[in-house]
Protein backbone atom coordinates (compact mmCIF):
# COMPACT_ATOMS: atom_id res chain seq x y z
CA UNK A 1 0.00 0.00 0.00
CA UNK A 2 1.56 3.28 -0.75
CA UNK A 3 0.06 7.06 -0.07
CA UNK A 4 -0.41 10.32 -1.77
CA UNK A 5 0.51 13.09 0.93
CA UNK A 6 -1.27 16.06 1.33
CA UNK A 7 0.00 18.80 3.53
CA UNK A 8 -2.52 21.91 5.01
CA UNK A 9 0.12 23.96 5.28
CA UNK A 10 1.25 27.25 7.82
CA UNK A 11 4.76 26.68 8.04
CA UNK A 12 7.40 28.44 6.88
CA UNK A 13 8.57 26.27 4.43
CA UNK A 14 11.57 28.42 3.38
CA UNK A 15 13.27 27.91 7.12
CA UNK A 16 12.62 24.84 7.70
CA UNK A 17 15.91 23.41 10.17
CA UNK A 18 18.09 20.08 9.70
CA UNK A 19 16.09 18.77 13.05
CA UNK A 20 12.78 17.26 11.85
CA UNK A 21 9.69 19.03 13.04
CA UNK A 22 7.50 18.72 10.20
CA UNK A 23 5.41 16.39 8.38
CA UNK A 24 6.99 16.20 5.46
CA UNK A 25 10.21 15.62 7.09
CA UNK A 26 9.13 12.88 8.91
CA UNK A 27 7.09 11.16 6.46
CA UNK A 28 10.43 10.79 4.63
CA UNK A 29 12.16 9.00 7.06
CA UNK A 30 12.68 5.00 6.79
CA UNK A 31 10.25 2.86 7.59
CA UNK A 32 7.74 5.39 7.43
CA UNK A 33 5.84 4.36 4.58
CA UNK A 34 5.25 0.60 5.92
CA UNK A 35 4.63 1.62 9.12
CA UNK A 36 1.80 3.39 7.93
CA UNK A 37 0.80 0.95 5.46
CA UNK A 38 0.72 -1.38 8.29
CA UNK A 39 -1.93 0.53 10.34
CA UNK A 40 -3.90 1.13 7.31
CA UNK A 41 -4.20 -2.40 6.82
CA UNK A 42 -5.06 -3.45 10.49
CA UNK A 43 -7.91 -2.49 12.68
CA UNK A 44 -7.52 0.59 14.46
CA UNK A 45 -5.35 0.28 17.59
CA UNK A 46 -4.22 -3.00 16.29
CA UNK A 47 -0.40 -2.06 16.12
CA UNK A 48 1.06 -1.92 19.66
CA UNK A 49 3.64 0.52 19.92
CA UNK A 50 6.16 -1.64 21.76
CA UNK A 51 6.28 -4.06 19.49
CA UNK A 52 7.63 -2.35 16.35
CA UNK A 53 11.05 -3.31 14.98
CA UNK A 54 14.03 -0.99 16.39
CA UNK A 55 14.17 0.01 12.78
CA UNK A 56 10.93 1.94 12.86
CA UNK A 57 11.69 3.84 16.07
CA UNK A 58 12.81 7.11 15.03
CA UNK A 59 9.98 6.81 12.12
CA UNK A 60 6.97 6.83 14.67
CA UNK A 61 8.56 9.05 17.52
CA UNK A 62 8.75 11.56 14.58
CA UNK A 63 5.28 10.46 12.82
CA UNK A 64 3.92 10.96 16.58
CA UNK A 65 5.30 14.44 17.46
CA UNK A 66 4.01 15.55 13.81
CA UNK A 67 0.71 14.95 13.97
CA UNK A 68 0.16 11.92 11.83
CA UNK A 69 0.27 9.01 14.21
CA UNK A 70 -0.94 9.01 17.92
CA UNK A 71 -0.03 6.48 20.39
CA UNK A 72 -3.32 6.04 22.62
CA UNK A 73 -2.63 2.93 25.68
CA UNK A 74 0.26 1.91 24.05
CA UNK A 75 -1.70 1.29 20.47
CA UNK A 76 -1.07 3.31 17.74
CA UNK A 77 -3.48 5.30 15.55
CA UNK A 78 -3.35 7.76 13.20
CA UNK A 79 -4.25 11.81 13.99
CA UNK A 80 -4.92 12.87 10.78
CA UNK A 81 -7.21 12.08 8.24
CA UNK A 82 -6.47 9.01 5.90
CA UNK A 83 -8.63 8.31 3.02
CA UNK A 84 -8.67 4.50 1.81
CA UNK A 85 -10.24 2.85 -1.16
CA UNK A 86 -12.87 1.16 1.31
CA UNK A 87 -13.55 4.60 2.05
CA UNK A 88 -14.22 5.62 -2.20
CA UNK A 89 -17.64 4.31 -1.89
CA UNK A 90 -18.88 6.83 1.12
CA UNK A 91 -17.57 9.81 -0.79
CA UNK A 92 -19.01 8.93 -4.43
CA UNK A 93 -22.09 8.95 -2.61
CA UNK A 94 -21.74 11.77 0.19
CA UNK A 95 -20.10 14.84 -2.43
CA UNK A 96 -20.61 14.52 -5.82
CA UNK A 97 -24.68 15.34 -6.15
CA UNK A 98 -23.88 18.37 -3.60
CA UNK A 99 -21.19 19.35 -5.82
CA UNK A 100 -23.17 19.39 -8.98
CA UNK A 101 -25.94 21.40 -7.72
CA UNK A 102 -23.85 23.81 -6.02
CA UNK A 103 -22.02 24.53 -9.04
CA UNK A 104 -25.55 25.28 -10.95
CA UNK A 105 -25.95 27.69 -8.33
CA UNK A 106 -22.85 29.32 -9.03
CA UNK A 107 -23.29 29.30 -12.92
CA UNK A 108 -26.83 30.53 -12.50
CA UNK A 109 -24.83 33.63 -11.22
CA UNK A 110 -22.61 34.05 -14.09
CA UNK A 111 -23.32 37.54 -15.10
CA UNK A 112 -22.86 38.93 -11.12
CA UNK A 113 -19.50 36.86 -11.05
CA UNK A 114 -18.41 38.20 -14.51
CA UNK A 115 -19.23 41.59 -13.29
CA UNK A 116 -17.23 41.61 -10.15
CA UNK A 117 -13.76 41.18 -12.36
CA UNK A 118 -14.92 43.08 -15.31
CA UNK A 119 -12.59 46.61 -13.87
CA UNK A 120 -9.59 43.99 -14.14
CA UNK A 121 -8.62 44.95 -18.10
CA UNK A 122 -4.86 43.55 -18.13
CA UNK A 123 -5.80 40.94 -21.43
CA UNK A 124 -6.93 38.25 -19.98
CA UNK A 125 -10.56 37.03 -19.43
CA UNK A 126 -12.91 37.49 -16.59
CA UNK A 127 -12.91 33.20 -17.01
CA UNK A 128 -8.99 33.69 -15.82
CA UNK A 129 -9.58 36.50 -13.12
CA UNK A 130 -12.72 33.88 -11.79
CA UNK A 131 -10.26 30.61 -11.59
CA UNK A 132 -7.87 32.83 -9.39
CA UNK A 133 -9.97 34.79 -7.24
CA UNK A 134 -12.73 32.76 -7.01
CA UNK A 135 -11.52 28.69 -7.24
CA UNK A 136 -8.33 30.10 -4.82
CA UNK A 137 -9.03 33.14 -2.77
CA UNK A 138 -12.47 32.12 -1.97
CA UNK A 139 -13.68 29.00 -2.21
CA UNK A 140 -10.17 27.52 -0.88
CA UNK A 141 -10.08 30.81 1.14
CA UNK A 142 -13.01 33.00 2.75
CA UNK A 143 -15.16 30.25 2.59
CA UNK A 144 -12.82 28.01 4.01
CA UNK A 145 -12.66 30.94 7.42
CA UNK A 146 -16.63 30.89 7.18
CA UNK A 147 -16.82 27.23 8.06
CA UNK A 148 -14.07 27.37 10.46
CA UNK A 149 -15.86 29.56 12.75
CA UNK A 150 -18.55 27.35 13.27
CA UNK A 151 -16.66 24.54 14.26
CA UNK A 152 -17.13 22.60 10.88
CA UNK A 153 -13.50 22.53 9.40
CA UNK A 154 -9.80 22.60 10.64
CA UNK A 155 -7.47 25.23 9.02
CA UNK A 156 -4.67 25.18 11.23
CA UNK A 157 -3.37 22.56 13.43
CA UNK A 158 -0.42 23.70 15.85
CA UNK A 159 1.60 20.94 16.57
CA UNK A 160 4.16 20.25 19.12
CA UNK A 161 7.18 20.62 17.67
CA UNK A 162 6.31 24.18 17.06
CA UNK A 163 5.11 24.23 12.98
CA UNK A 164 1.75 24.15 11.83
CA UNK A 165 0.54 21.41 9.63
CA UNK A 166 -2.23 19.46 9.20
CA UNK A 167 -1.13 16.14 6.89
CA UNK A 168 -3.88 13.83 4.75
CA UNK A 169 -2.84 10.63 3.58
CA UNK A 170 -4.95 9.15 0.55
CA UNK A 171 -3.94 5.50 -0.56
CA UNK A 172 -2.60 5.48 -4.28
CA UNK A 173 -4.92 3.71 -5.77
CA UNK A 174 -6.72 4.74 -9.32
CA UNK A 175 -10.27 5.01 -8.56
CA UNK A 176 -9.51 7.14 -5.42
CA UNK A 177 -7.04 9.29 -7.39
CA UNK A 178 -10.24 10.80 -8.36
CA UNK A 179 -10.81 12.54 -5.44
CA UNK A 180 -7.41 13.34 -4.68
CA UNK A 181 -4.86 14.14 -7.17
CA UNK A 182 -6.85 14.95 -10.15
CA UNK A 183 -9.33 17.40 -8.62
CA UNK A 184 -8.71 21.23 -8.98
CA UNK A 185 -8.68 21.80 -5.27
CA UNK A 186 -4.55 22.88 -4.81
CA UNK A 187 -3.49 26.12 -3.80
CA UNK A 188 -0.16 26.90 -3.56
CA UNK A 189 1.04 30.28 -1.97
CA UNK A 190 4.48 31.55 -1.54
CA UNK A 191 4.53 35.19 0.18
CA UNK A 192 7.53 37.21 -0.05
CA UNK A 193 7.95 40.54 1.59
CA UNK A 194 6.57 42.75 -1.51
CA UNK A 195 4.61 40.07 -3.32
CA UNK A 196 2.83 36.57 -3.22
CA UNK A 197 4.15 33.77 -6.17
CA UNK A 198 0.81 31.68 -6.47
CA UNK A 199 -0.80 28.56 -8.39
CA UNK A 200 -3.81 26.78 -8.43
CA UNK A 201 -4.47 23.58 -10.28
CA UNK A 202 -4.72 19.84 -9.17
CA UNK A 203 -1.36 17.71 -8.01
CA UNK A 204 -1.32 15.44 -11.22
CA UNK A 205 2.28 15.68 -10.97
CA UNK A 206 4.88 18.31 -9.56
CA UNK A 207 4.71 22.11 -10.58
CA UNK A 208 6.97 24.05 -12.40
CA UNK A 209 6.61 26.93 -9.89
CA UNK A 210 8.65 28.41 -7.14
CA UNK A 211 6.60 27.04 -4.51
CA UNK A 212 7.30 23.37 -5.42
CA UNK A 213 10.87 24.13 -6.27
CA UNK A 214 11.65 25.99 -2.44
CA UNK A 215 8.85 23.02 -1.08
CA UNK A 216 11.44 20.13 -2.01
CA UNK A 217 14.78 22.37 -1.53
CA UNK A 218 13.37 23.17 2.08
CA UNK A 219 12.85 18.75 2.62
CA UNK A 220 16.26 18.29 1.12
CA UNK A 221 14.57 16.39 -2.09
CA UNK A 222 16.06 16.10 -5.32
CA UNK A 223 12.69 16.92 -7.73
CA UNK A 224 13.14 19.97 -10.04
CA UNK A 225 17.13 19.83 -9.82
CA UNK A 226 18.99 21.56 -12.37
CA UNK A 227 16.56 24.72 -12.63
CA UNK A 228 17.97 28.45 -13.17
CA UNK A 229 17.27 28.88 -9.60
CA UNK A 230 19.67 26.23 -8.62
CA UNK A 231 22.80 28.21 -10.02
CA UNK A 232 22.08 30.46 -6.83
CA UNK A 233 22.67 27.86 -4.07
CA UNK A 234 24.07 27.58 -1.65
CA UNK A 235 22.24 31.62 -0.30
CA UNK A 236 19.99 30.35 2.25
CA UNK A 237 16.61 30.18 1.07
CA UNK A 238 14.84 32.74 2.98
CA UNK A 239 17.16 35.17 1.29
CA UNK A 240 16.91 33.51 -1.96
CA UNK A 241 13.04 34.00 -1.65
CA UNK A 242 13.15 37.62 -1.02
CA UNK A 243 15.82 38.37 -3.73
CA UNK A 244 12.89 36.84 -6.06
CA UNK A 245 10.72 39.34 -4.36
CA UNK A 246 12.59 42.27 -5.47
CA UNK A 247 13.29 40.96 -9.24
CA UNK A 248 9.70 41.11 -9.21
CA UNK A 249 9.02 44.50 -7.65
CA UNK A 250 11.86 45.55 -10.28
CA UNK A 251 9.88 43.98 -13.45
CA UNK A 252 7.00 45.52 -12.01
CA UNK A 253 8.48 49.36 -11.70
CA UNK A 254 9.72 49.08 -15.14
CA UNK A 255 13.33 48.57 -14.37
CA UNK A 256 15.91 46.22 -16.34
CA UNK A 257 16.15 42.57 -14.56
CA UNK A 258 19.95 40.87 -14.71
CA UNK A 259 19.87 38.07 -17.80
CA UNK A 260 20.15 35.95 -14.58
CA UNK A 261 16.87 36.65 -13.39
CA UNK A 262 15.14 37.08 -16.17
CA UNK A 263 16.00 33.45 -17.32
CA UNK A 264 14.83 32.47 -13.40
CA UNK A 265 11.39 34.20 -14.13
CA UNK A 266 10.95 32.80 -17.38
CA UNK A 267 11.95 28.84 -16.70
CA UNK A 268 9.14 29.00 -13.60
CA UNK A 269 6.32 30.39 -16.10
CA UNK A 270 5.92 33.80 -14.52
CA UNK A 271 7.33 35.94 -17.43
CA UNK A 272 7.50 35.99 -21.38
CA UNK A 273 9.83 37.96 -23.53
CA UNK A 274 10.82 39.73 -20.27
CA UNK A 275 7.41 41.12 -19.28
CA UNK A 276 4.56 39.23 -17.21
CA UNK A 277 2.84 36.03 -18.62
CA UNK A 278 0.15 35.83 -15.77
CA UNK A 279 -2.39 37.85 -14.12
CA UNK A 280 -1.15 40.22 -11.28
CA UNK A 281 -3.17 42.03 -9.48
CA UNK A 282 -2.91 44.84 -6.15
CA UNK A 283 -3.51 44.18 -3.20
CA UNK A 284 -6.22 46.54 -3.44
CA UNK A 285 -7.79 44.59 -6.45
CA UNK A 286 -7.28 41.09 -4.53
CA UNK A 287 -9.11 42.91 -1.18
CA UNK A 288 -12.50 44.16 -3.66
CA UNK A 289 -12.73 41.14 -5.82
CA UNK A 290 -12.56 38.48 -2.77
CA UNK A 291 -14.75 40.67 -1.04
CA UNK A 292 -17.61 41.02 -3.19
CA UNK A 293 -16.82 37.74 -4.59
CA UNK A 294 -17.39 36.22 -0.90
CA UNK A 295 -20.23 38.62 -0.37
CA UNK A 296 -21.79 36.61 -3.21
CA UNK A 297 -20.93 33.71 -3.27
CA UNK A 298 -20.66 32.63 0.67
CA UNK A 299 -24.32 33.22 1.05
CA UNK A 300 -25.38 30.71 -1.99
CA UNK A 301 -23.48 28.23 -0.71
CA UNK A 302 -22.83 27.79 3.18
CA UNK A 303 -26.14 26.06 4.38
CA UNK A 304 -25.15 23.45 2.17
CA UNK A 305 -21.56 23.21 2.56
CA UNK A 306 -22.66 23.20 6.49
CA UNK A 307 -25.49 20.63 6.27
CA UNK A 308 -23.07 17.98 4.55
CA UNK A 309 -19.71 18.47 6.49
CA UNK A 310 -21.85 18.27 9.66
CA UNK A 311 -22.57 14.44 8.80
CA UNK A 312 -18.93 13.48 8.69
CA UNK A 313 -18.94 13.09 12.89
CA UNK A 314 -21.78 10.05 12.07
CA UNK A 315 -19.79 8.90 9.44
CA UNK A 316 -18.60 5.55 11.34
CA UNK A 317 -17.53 3.21 8.09
CA UNK A 318 -15.09 6.00 7.15
CA UNK A 319 -11.51 4.63 8.42
CA UNK A 320 -10.51 8.11 9.57
CA UNK A 321 -13.30 8.54 12.19
CA UNK A 322 -12.74 4.40 13.23
CA UNK A 323 -9.27 6.01 14.39
CA UNK A 324 -10.86 9.03 16.42
CA UNK A 325 -9.58 11.26 14.04
CA UNK A 326 -10.99 14.77 14.75
CA UNK A 327 -14.24 15.38 12.62
CA UNK A 328 -13.31 18.69 11.88
CA UNK A 329 -9.94 17.96 10.39
CA UNK A 330 -11.24 15.64 8.32
CA UNK A 331 -14.22 17.75 6.86
CA UNK A 332 -10.85 19.90 5.85
CA UNK A 333 -10.12 17.53 3.48
CA UNK A 334 -14.06 16.74 2.27
CA UNK A 335 -14.59 20.13 1.73
CA UNK A 336 -11.01 20.09 -0.87
CA UNK A 337 -12.87 17.36 -2.49
CA UNK A 338 -16.36 18.92 -2.56
CA UNK A 339 -15.14 22.71 -4.10
CA UNK A 340 -12.56 20.43 -6.19
CA UNK A 341 -15.64 19.16 -7.96
CA UNK A 342 -17.64 22.17 -8.14
CA UNK A 343 -14.41 23.73 -9.71
CA UNK A 344 -14.19 21.05 -12.47
CA UNK A 345 -18.09 21.92 -13.28
CA UNK A 346 -17.73 25.33 -13.84
CA UNK A 347 -14.21 24.82 -15.95
CA UNK A 348 -16.36 22.12 -18.07
CA UNK A 349 -19.33 25.00 -18.41
CA UNK A 350 -17.10 28.11 -19.07
CA UNK A 351 -17.32 30.35 -16.20
CA UNK A 352 -13.52 28.77 -14.89
CA UNK A 353 -10.73 29.14 -17.02
CA UNK A 354 -9.45 26.03 -18.52
CA UNK A 355 -5.79 25.18 -17.35
CA UNK A 356 -4.43 22.70 -20.00
CA UNK A 357 -2.30 19.48 -18.95
CA UNK A 358 1.26 19.72 -18.53
CA UNK A 359 3.10 16.06 -18.68
CA UNK A 360 4.66 15.70 -14.98
CA UNK A 361 3.27 18.86 -13.60
CA UNK A 362 -0.59 18.87 -13.80
CA UNK A 363 -2.66 20.83 -14.45
CA UNK A 364 -2.53 24.59 -12.85
CA UNK A 365 -2.35 28.46 -13.78
CA UNK A 366 -0.07 31.29 -11.97
CA UNK A 367 -0.52 34.73 -11.18
CA UNK A 368 1.35 36.93 -8.96
CA UNK A 369 -0.34 39.23 -5.83
CA UNK A 370 1.54 42.04 -4.85
CA UNK A 371 1.09 42.73 -0.99
CA UNK A 372 0.55 46.64 -1.28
Amino acid sequence: MQFHKFFFDGTDITDLPGSIIHPRQALLLAGADSLLARIASAPPGHIILSQLPSAEAEAVTHLIATGVLRSESGRLYFDCPIILDADRQTLADMTPRHAQRLADILAQHSPQLNAIVASKQDGFPAQRHLYHMLCGSVLDGSVFDHLEEGGLVTTSKPLATGTNCLTILYEDTPALNQFSDLLLCSFNRLRTESCTFVSFGDSNGLRRDFYRWFTCRSTSQTALQDTPLDALLPASLPELLEEAGRQWMRCMNGQALSPEWQTIFQHFGYMEQQRPCVPVYTAAECRTFQQQLDALVAPLLLPELRAVLAEIATCAQLTAIRHGVAPADLANEVYHILFGQINEQLVQCGLFAQPSHTPGEGRYLRCVEMNA
